[in-house]
């Protein structure tokens, strides 16, 4: 299997004329989480101008060259659930 493309916290920018992106395309965005099915590589990506996540393949992105930190998008803060799922206080 080959490595992921883009390491967490990359910068990338959505790639114009990708299906099902148009919305955000030529919007920039950072990488929160990856998957990998055989040798294709879908992700996670904060789109900044929207203040969410949407998910794009490997082909649909292209790096910035810059890799942003964990602590500028996590504060630490955790919470705890029980085991069938309840909040904790």
């Amino acid at each position: 299997m080959r490595s992921s493309p883009f390491a967490f916290y990359e910068e990338v920018r959505v790639k114009a004329g990708r299906a099902g992106l148009e919305e955000v395309a030529g919007e920039l965005g950072a990488v929160l989480g990856s998957s990998q099915d055989g040798e294709r590589w879908s992700y996670a990506i904060l789109i900044y101008s929207r203040g969410a996540t949407w998910g794009a393949d490997e082909d649909d992105l292209v790096s910035t060259g810059r890799i942003r930190t964990r602590e500028e998008f996590y504060d630490g803060a955790a919470v705890r659930v029980s085991e069938d799922g309840q909040l904790l206080d």
